[in-house]
């Protein structure tokens, strides 16, 4: 399962990475602070208020509609994206002073700033692991998107302004950078990653006896190297170590070209691998996608689930580069294979669809519930190429996969990758003998006892 989570995950990733991204208008504090007129900037600011400028700020409203007209168009985009929860008891306060707390988790669950992993020690957040939004306003404070200060503190229509200002006014010049770096990508025909990541699997609660006590938290470390052409496909081979000696170095490499999906495996027990081809449908053909998506505008359906927002100039191992940090979140699987069906089109977009599809070959569309990103990119200052690019992924899982209970409740991964090799000559070609190998037989999914009828 998890093979199949990455893949998807690589999958989409390729449709973004690929593809031009589209302009987004400045953000000012000036310019939100007059969509609340008669409200002086040291006055407080309400949570209608605070909503009405989030849904301007990061253009959370489709676009066909454009900026929310009033504050009750603004609220109804924000409990529809379920950014905007409410009080206990189904109050939304809509004339309640904002608190900074409440403004931290409205604007983390906009970007997607994941509240079900840890965001590990953030100073300034010592002695509130207990607080409702501790996750949320960590998370801010670790992007920097927020100063340490009084959780429950009210915010004032001028801070509020400033808040979302400093959060969503960089992304116009992250975009713009972005999809300039994206046309200069489009002319690059093959180019290899290195990198290093981590897999963590996070169980549901209650979950814990069921599962193995070594596997409750269980970590693994990998390396991977990747080789692109676009013409013919993809050559991975990565080396994964589980801790505390629960099994020796396992290596995986896979293809995936016009010709198949390929997968060898050793087996950790026995330290023999063999090739296997992966059934149709199992994965989407990502030697098509990567044909498909260069030069492709990214649908504006899906760019608005991303937020480009630039940081600064740098310096990486003495080159100098231009900083891009990415924020993102998926919840609606059904829309998004909508929007790539649209996207890809043929009997690509009919893979996607088939993969994601309840009841299909790998059943993974009954598997998320959630994906979010958060990650920064390396690009060159001149050349706009990628450098580098470090990211965190989180999936959030279904309580059920094909009617099971499924005790996992999402997994993490994080680490990054550094790219190279622009333009060589790199050749993709499946071995003979995993062109020879057998299909991976799939278990079948039971079947529901049918339902007696009344009497």
């Amino acid at each position: 399962m998890r093979t199949r989570i990455l893949t998807l995950v690589l999958a989409l990733l390729l449709v973004l990475t690929l593809a031009g991204a589209a302009q987004a208008e400045e953000v000012t504090a000036d310019g939100l602070l007059g969509l609340v007129p008669g409200r002086a900037a040291d006055e407080p600011l309400t949570r209608g208020g605070f909503a009405l400028m989030l849904v301007t700020a990061a253009e959370v409203a489709p676009a066909e509609t454009g900026p929310a007209a009033d504050m009750a168009a603004a609220v109804k985009a924000l409990v529809a994206e379920g950014i905007m929860k409410g009080y206990p008891g189904g109050s939304l306060g809509l004339d309640q002073p904002v608190t900074r707390a409440q403004a931290a988790a409205f604007v983390a669950r906009t970007l997607g700033l994941p509240e079900s992993v840890d965001p590990g020690a953030v100073a300034g957040m010592e002695g509130l692991e207990k607080h409702w939004a501790f996750r949320s306003y960590a998370w801010m404070l670790r992007e920097q998107l927020l100063d340490a200060a009084d959780l429950n503190a009210e915010l004032s229509a001028g801070e509020g302004a400033a808040v979302l200002a400093r959060v969503f006014g960089p992304v116009a010049r992250g975009r713009e950078l972005n999809e300039k770096s994206q046309a200069a990508q489009q002319k690059i025909r093959s180019m290899r990653m290195q990198g290093t990541y981590e897999m963590q699997m996070r169980l549901r609660a209650g979950a814990d006896a069921s599962v193995p006590a070594e596997l409750a938290d269980l970590r693994i470390t990998a390396e991977t190297n990747m080789a692109v052409n676009v013409d013919q496909g993809i050559h991975q081979k990565a080396t994964m170590t589980m801790p505390g000696g629960l099994s020796a170095p396992m290596t995986v490499e896979q293809y995936f070209t016009g010709e198949g999906a390929f997968m060898k495996m050793t087996d950790p027990m026995t330290g023999e691998a063999a090739w296997l081809r992966m059934p149709e449908g199992m994965f989407p053909d990502i030697a098509a996608l990567l044909k498909q998506s260069v030069g492709q505008p990214v649908p504006p359906e899906l760019n608005r689930l991303f937020y480009h927002r630039y940081l600064s100039e740098a310096e990486l191992d003495g080159l100098p580069v231009q900083r891009i940090a990415t924020y993102g979140r998926i919840t609606d699987f059904e829309a998004m294979l909508s929007i790539l069906k649209d996207q890809l089109g043929g009997s690509l977009g009919g893979s996607f669809e088939a993969m994601l599809a309840p009841g299909g070959p790998s059943a993974v569309g009954q598997m998320f519930k959630s994906f979010n990103i958060v990650g920064v990119s390396y690009l060159g200052r001149e050349t706009l190429a990628p450098v580098r690019a470090e990211f965190l992924l989180s999936v959030d899982l279904a309580e059920e996969i094909v009617g099971l209970p499924n005790p996992i409740a999402g997994m993490t991964m994080n680490g990054g990758f550094t790219f190279s090799d622009f333009d060589a000559d790199i050749v993709i070609a499946v071995p003979d003998e995993a062109l020879k190998a057998p299909v991976l037989e799939m278990p079948v999914p039971p079947v529901p006892a049918a339902a007696g009828k009344a009497e």
